[in-house]
């Protein structure tokens, strides 16, 4: 898990290994209890929301490039955020293959307007000083949880893993 103290400064922890199993734990709802009951009893405010790469929902354009990074749309309760696509002030796409919305659902929290939480969101997906990319998919702080994640699991259980983020990245 990545995390940040009160200076910025990352942080890495690693917790006891366990079977996930949804039948037994559930998911979004007892998640969400979880999250509540620690955030609650020390923040005023806060906002809660899932994002989940997806490539089953797209939209079509009618021009030669794909849609524009920033774009959003909705279907019922889900909303669609490009955090990837055509770069207008560039006059470019600058990826391999066509470009797949995030899709964010479950907002729970405070009065925060969605258009708000969607703009930060997609200024996180630029905040990766580590890549000359010009965005990514995901905001930089679930990329970097995913990749600290995955060098996590190549330390043996035995082994403290080493807490200052400086040396995941």
């Amino acid at each position: 898990m990545q995390a940040f103290n009160e200076r910025g400064d990352g942080l890495v922890l690693r917790g006891h290994d366990f079977d996930w199993d949804p039948t037994k734990t559930g998911s979004w709802p007892g998640e969400l209890d979880g999250f509540r009951a620690a955030i609650e009893s020390r923040v005023r405010r806060y906002d809660l929301m899932a994002l989940q790469p997806q490539s089953a929902v797209r939209l079509i354009t009618t021009s030669k490039y794909p849609p524009l990074r920033g774009t959003r749309f909705g279907v019922g309760d889900l909303d669609y955020l490009y955090t990837t696509g055509y770069i207008s002030a560039l006059r470019e796409f600058h990826g391999m293959h066509v470009p797949s919305p995030l899709q964010v659902a479950d907002h729970v929290g405070q009065d925060t307007s969605r258009d708000t939480l969607l703009r930060e969101v997609l200024a996180l997906t630029k905040l990766n000083w580590n890549s000359a990319a010009l965005g990514g998919l995901l905001p930089i702080t679930i990329k970097f949880s995913r990749l600290v994640g995955e060098v996590m699991k190549e330390i043996p259980a035995d082994r403290d893993p080493l807490p200052q983020f400086k040396f995941y990245i």
